[in-house]
Formats: structure tokens, C-alpha cells, sequence
């Protein structure tokens, strides 16, 4: 039973960080598309 208590801990986090990271991923590839799109705008104008 105390087994059981444990590895449901564990999922619990690894879902927590699963959930963080397909937030913050997305996050930071749209940061960076921004950036380089208004890299290349100042470098055309």
C-alpha cells in the first residue's frame, strides 16, 4: 500500500513537469520567432 502512495507521488510530478514544459516550450519557440522576425524587419528597413 505504501508502495502504491509513492508511485502515485511520482506521476504526480512527472506530470506537473510534463505540464510545464509543453507550456514553456511553445513559449519560447514563439519568443524566438519574434526575435528573428523583428531582427530581419530592422535589417530590412
Amino acid at each position: 500500500m505504501r508502495k502504491l502512495e509513492v508511485d502515485i507521488v511520482k506521476i504526480m510530478a512527472e506530470t506537473a513537469k510534463l505540464n510545464k514544459e509543453t507550456f514553456w516550450y511553445p513559449m519560447a519557440l514563439a519568443t524566438g520567432l519574434v526575435v528573428a522576425v523583428g531582427a530581419v524587419v530592422k535589417f530590412i528597413l
